[in-house]
């Protein structure tokens, strides 16, 4: 497993139209790096089309948070 892998399974999933399935692969992907921000970028979009505003938050506001600005 790795993030990268992952994240590409999550997109083709997305891209099938089967965002539940990509939203479990962004997860593994997640557990693995929590401080992966495109992952965590990625998983904040699709939570927002499933509708999941809360989630969606959440993952924006760790995404923000990890980002290095220095």
């Amino acid at each position: 497993n790795n993030n990268i892998g992952l994240n590409w399974c999550a997109r083709f999933y997305s891209q099938s139209g089967d965002n539940k399935k990509a939203i479990s692969y962004l997860k593994k992907a997640y557990e693995l790096d929590k401080s992966d921000y495109v992952v965590l970028g990625n998983l904040g979009y699709l939570y927002e089309l499933e509708n999941n505003y809360k989630e969606a938050r959440k993952c924006y506001e760790t995404r923000f948070c990890t980002i290095s600005w220095y």
